[in-house]
């Protein structure tokens, strides 16, 4: 029975040389009902939420985007016990991207390093950062976008 309260992304086993999450991460269906439940619905926004906040939202971007272009496939998530993640990974037959969402408004080209590393030995075809910031930007084999410009390539069919 689904409920619509919220979704389970599940964990991606790309066979890497680590010991890798298997659980899936629960996102609710709107990043504002975290906010509610809690209680600070009506307070300004702090640094701490912002990262999540945004994670849920273009989790929610994606599976609309996906779902409304009929490109099938599975959305999942990758992670190893120490720092490294993918919090988005999109796979469809031999085809797989990366996506990793950032807070910062600043960009910083190690937050494209697992994903370079996954492109770089085949796990992954194509990989995005997307952060707050307003200037694009190339890091290795990794697009880092602005949450517009990566909702614009999203719409667009360009995934």
């Amino acid at each position: 029975m689904d409920t619509l309260v919220g979704f389970l992304l599940p964990a991606w086993q790309a066979r890497a040389k680590v010991r890798e999450q298997a659980k899936p991460k629960f996102y609710f269906f709107d990043p504002g009902v975290v906010r509610a439940i809690r209680d600070v619905a009506d307070d300004p926004l702090t640094d701490a939420e912002a990262g999540p906040l945004l994670e849920g939202y273009l989790l929610h971007e994606l599976r609309a985007a996906i779902s409304y272009q009929g490109l099938g496939g599975e959305l999942s998530y990758w992670s190893s016990p120490g720092s490294k993640e993918i919090d988005f990974v999109w796979s469809k037959g031999w085809r797989r991207v990366g996506i990793e969402v950032v807070s910062s408004r600043t960009w910083r080209t190690d937050y494209a390093k697992t994903i370079n590393e996954f492109i770089d030995d085949g796990r992954l075809e194509r990989g995005f950062v997307v952060y707050r910031g307003r200037e694009r930007y190339r890091s290795g084999k990794v697009d880092g976008l602005p949450v517009e410009d990566f909702l614009s390539i999203l719409h667009e069919g360009a995934l």
